[in-house]
């Protein structure tokens, strides 16, 4: 009737193991329901039963501290057969059963045999399918092959794939990681920030999915590289980043990892990767304070107590402010375990965490893992789209095919991008700016630094008139906060932590500008390639041949895979992919031209568009 609801183990070599261990009933705690109503005949174990054990680790002893007996349902030796643990099944008899069903024996039939072998032993038709659906079924040669075929069939489609397989001693597969030749570009240009994340149940051999993941210059979130893991040791967890690192030469360049709070994962990449900073997902973080709070045997406004401290901790803006804030969390939880568990796993960790102590790392306004679990929501909507789980093999194709996706996705964005001119009616003085902004920066910064201009102007700062202009060094007060900020406008640099992470003009640098020159323009040559206008992915871009850039468009030269076979009819679908060859082709040649050609070409491809379109009326 009992089962170890919590238990914590001994720092230390010992034999008694717990530091304190807690059993509680089959039928204590409320029904946790977590449906939307669609299978309405749900049935809960939960019944609120008070009978607990609960024993803790005093002077090298296990004591009872807690001893609760009274049960407020039956309890009979005849109705303990009925409860699942009771009905789980030995090795033995769940290699039989995968073996009666491999002859297709009826499930109701090997529910019967099983009742007889097991001496009366209780069990349902539903633990038959629940045995064949959990046990992992052996690699078949079809299996095998199916998978195969799928890899060959990315290295096909895109020759410069990456598709590395590891196997074991027994050449059972360990590990397959994936990186097409559009991830190897989106790496090469949006590679500083890399989120990582695992997910699980897409695929019947149990492997999990792990990706790394970077974001583009329109914020959305691409994967650079895919891999499926058969276990998540720390020899197969290393593998996999060590794979990723000889797979990526230049991942030195990668300046911050997005994890959550996986210890192993967090060492091996914190070792791997020495030169990048390793940050956890502040939604993690916090969810898992609310799981260890929520244990405490204390009263509900008390907790909420310790989690507005502990958040104070999370987001303190300086040391002197941290240093506070640990104190009222000390003053709020020193009478609960939540002050010793604090201070032994995250005061340990704290620069990877606290607010103060990152905010100059390059995170793009990111402090969760929010890019990688939409995508993992999105994979998940797609293979829910299907009746059951797939294979391996056809989970591959599946995951391929919505990635494909992904990437036109991505190339339609940026190819709109590229020839389109972002205008939007902000409403405030900065129009003529922000117009200019429009034709340079992607539409993420344009949004971005309209918010830092609201800032400019509703904000009151004030220049420290002792400048160090021979250092381009401006010291920059905010009179409401009373804080100072440390700026370089000739270089677009400021301390804050708007410019420190995403590398764009903030409202200290904008406002310095205006007072001294005016907001005309910004020098490009200092913001980073991922916020340029003109920041295009290919993943399969055709090289482009340059006479001379002065001419007309007629001067780009198409390479010889152009040639065009006039005398067959073509589908929309083959018109679609021999023009959109050539546009790539366009684009590439527009993108290595000055602002003021680029705009000139642009106005010819228009007229030139207008002249058909009129042509065809």
């Amino acid at each position: 009737m009992f089962f170890m609801r919590d238990s914590k183990k001994l720092a230390y070599e010992s034999d008694l193991i717990y530091e304190k261990a807690v059993f509680a009933c089959v039928h204590s705690g409320q029904p946790r329901v977590r449906g939307a109503g669609r299978r309405p005949d749900q049935h809960y174990l939960a019944l609120g039963c008070p009978a607990k054990i609960r024993l803790l680790n005093k002077n090298s002893v296990l004591k009872i501290t807690v001893l609760e007996l009274n049960h407020n349902h039956e309890i009979s030796k005849s109705l303990q057969k009925f409860y699942p643990k009771n009905r789980q099944f030995d090795l033995k008899s769940k290699e039989k059963i995968i073996e009666l069903d491999k002859h297709q024996v009826p499930r109701g039939i090997i529910r019967n045999i099983m009742l007889g072998d097991n001496n009366g032993k209780f069990c349902t038709v539903k633990d038959i399918t629940n045995v064949l659906t959990k046990m992992k079924p052996p690699s078949t040669q079809k299996e095998n092959i199916l998978v195969q075929k799928a890899l060959e069939d990315i290295k096909v489609i895109d020759p410069d794939a990456t598709v590395i397989v590891r196997t074991d001693e027994q050449n059972q597969v360990e590990s397959i990681l994936i990186a097409t030749s559009g991830m190897k570009e989106n790496f090469k240009k949006f590679g500083q920030m890399i989120f990582l994340d695992s997910t699980y149940k897409i695929n019947v051999e149990n492997f999990s999915l792990y990706c790394f993941l970077i974001q583009d210059s329109l914020s959305f979130g691409q994967p650079v590289a895919i891999s499926f893991l058969s276990h998540e040791s720390k020899y197969h967890m290393r593998q996999l980043l060590t794979t990723f690192q000889d797979l990526y030469k230049n991942s030195t360049e990668i300046k911050t990892f997005m994890v959550d709070k996986d210890f192993i994962q967090m060492n091996l990449l914190i070792n791997i990767f020495p030169t990048s900073r390793v940050l956890l997902c502040y939604f993690h973080v916090v969810k898992k304070w609310r799981e260890v709070i929520a244990r405490l045997p204390i009263t509900v406004d008390e907790k909420k107590l310790i989690l507005r401290a502990a958040k104070r901790v999370l987001y303190s803006i300086d040391e002197a402010t941290h240093e506070c804030n640990i104190e009222q969390l000390k003053n709020v939880s020193s009478h609960t375990e939540f002050d010793m568990y604090f201070r032994q796993n995250w005061l340990n960790c704290k620069e990877q965490w606290i607010f103060y102590m990152r905010k100059n790392i390059t995170t793009l306004l990111n402090n969760t893992n929010n890019r990688i679990e939409s995508f993992y929501a999105y994979v998940k909507r797609t293979f829910r789209q299907r009746n059951c789980i797939p294979h391996m093999g056809e989970a591959i194709e599946i995951l391929m095919k919505m990635l494909h996706l992904k990437s036109d996705t991505q190339q339609y964005r940026n190819f709109t991008q590229s020839l389109t001119v972002y205008q939007k009616n902000y409403n405030h003085n900065h129009q003529e700016f922000l117009n200019y902004c429009g034709r340079v920066l992607s539409d993420k910064a344009c949004d971005l630094i309209n918010n830092e201009l609201i800032k400019m102007d509703t904000g009151t700062f004030v220049i420290d008139e002792e400048e160090d202009k021979e250092n381009d060094n401006i010291i920059i007060t905010n009179s409401t906060t009373t804080r100072t900020y440390e700026t370089k406008p000739n270089k677009l640099i400021c301390s804050c932590y708007f410019n420190s992470t995403t590398s764009l003009p903030c409202c200290h640098i904008l406002m310095y500008l205006k007072k001294n020159d005016g907001l005309n323009s910004i020098n490009e040559n200092l913001i980073q390639q991922r916020w340029l206008r003109n920041m295009t992915i290919h993943s399969d871009a055709i090289p482009v041949v340059f006479d001379d850039y002065s001419n007309n468009l007629n001067e780009i030269t198409l390479n010889d895979s152009t040639d065009f076979n006039m005398t067959k009819v073509l589908t929309v679908g083959e018109k679609h992919k021999e023009a959109w060859e050539v546009f790539n082709q366009i684009q590439s040649y527009l993108t290595t031209l000055g602002t003021d050609d680029f705009y000139q070409r642009l106005s010819e491809i228009k007229e030139l568009h207008t002249k058909w379109t009129k042509n065809k009326r």
